[in-house]
């Protein structure tokens, strides 16, 4: 078996999957920037440490790698670099990102992947695996659907529950405006008073708000349906952010107030504690539509965030590890195909209509 390596394994997520990844049997090159951090880890777990930065020969230190799953957020900041220095060395490329940006970038080079032979497959995450796979499932149950809508429910949605990370992706998005594809393609609209009622059927309700999740990019890759939008049950402060973000974009994304912004992100907890993590879940409802008009709907139940990246990443790197890649962009259920997430524990899904 090829060896692999976590970069950022010493982030908060990126120390959930290293762990996870050991008690199966796994025994990943633990990397990052950092290295007091990755040294200890290292030396804690008995494992391989490579220390190195993504601003140098980033190549140098993929030698004897076959894969490698990046944890280092924002991956708007971290993904071209890494993905670059995979096409120089042959080696298939895992992120958990959940960024549009990104998943669009990776997906104009598809051909150029092809040609390198490498796999990049983006987003093995909550955001996307469990949405792309519900995603697929109701292309199966609807091949002429026209439009997807896909609604996120949290048991715990305030900013507590999610790690540092995550937030400073959050506040990127500030001022960038809401995402939704129509017609096949991405377009910019208006956060706005969108926020709705969900019935979430056994699962309860939830209040959501329009929200640029990834799928926006994805699903499309997966489904080919060409009108997709999502939402999400977003903390309040939160939800105030993005629509405030819709006057003076240039003063949200302006690098002060970027750096303000992370500036209190610094004080938030490095992520939820293991028993909030142990106890979280999440549900997605997806609503598809075709052209005479029929609806029908689908709701998957997973872990929570934090629980279910661990379990999906570690899943779709034993996967490719054995042999299951496809070269170019590929999204996890476009290469998995709809029921691959049943299998990891805590999953159940439900047809409602």
């Amino acid at each position: 078996m090829k060896s692999f390596m976590i970069y950022g394994a010493n982030g908060y997520t990126g120390k959930l999957i290293t762990e996870y990844a050991l008690s199966r049997g796994l025994h990943p090159i633990v990397a990052g920037r950092s290295k007091s951090d990755i040294n200890n880890l290292a030396s804690q777990r008995n494992l391989e440490a490579r220390v190195f930065s993504l601003g140098g020969n980033i190549s140098a230190h993929l030698k004897g790698v076959g894969l490698v799953l990046n944890c280092a957020g924002p991956f708007s900041a971290t993904a071209r670099m890494m993905i670059d220095a995979c096409v120089k060395s042959g080696v298939d490329y895992l992120d958990i990102t959940g960024e549009i940006a990104v998943f669009e970038a990776a997906a104009s080079r598809h051909n150029e992947l092809v040609k390198s032979g490498i796999m990049v497959m983006p987003g093995v995450a909550f955001d996307v695996v469990p949405s792309d796979s519900i995603s697929a499932h109701m292309k199966r149950r609807m091949p002429d659907a026209t439009e997807l809508t896909l609604s996120f429910k949290a048991l715990d949605n305030s900013l507590a529950s999610a790690s540092r990370g995550t937030s400073n992706t959050l506040m990127e998005a500030v001022g960038i405006g809401n995402k939704a594809r129509r017609s096949g393609k991405i377009k910019t609209v208006p956060f706005k008073s969108d926020t709705h009622w969900v019935d979430f059927g056994r699962f309860g309700k939830g209040k959501v708000s329009g929200l640029p999740w990834g799928d926006i990019s994805t699903a499309y890759y997966t489904t080919g349906i060409p009108n997709i939008t999502t939402y999400m049950d977003i903390p309040f402060i939160a939800r105030f952010l993005y629509r405030a973000g819709n006057y003076f974009p240039g003063f949200w994304q302006s690098r002060a107030i970027q750096a303000y912004l992370k500036w209190i992100v610094s004080f938030f907890p490095e992520g939820p504690n293991p028993k909030a993590n142990n106890s979280a879940s999440a549900t997605i409802l997806a609503e598809a539509r075709n052209s005479s008009g029929k609806v029908i709907r689908s709701i998957l139940h997973t872990p929570g965030g934090y629980r279910l990246t661990t379990l999906s990443a570690v899943a779709i790197i034993e996967r490719v590890l054995a042999g299951e890649r496809q070269a170019g962009f590929v999204t996890p259920a476009g290469l998995f195909g709809p029921d691959m997430v049943l299998e990891l524990d805590g999953v159940s899904r439900e047809d409602l209509t």
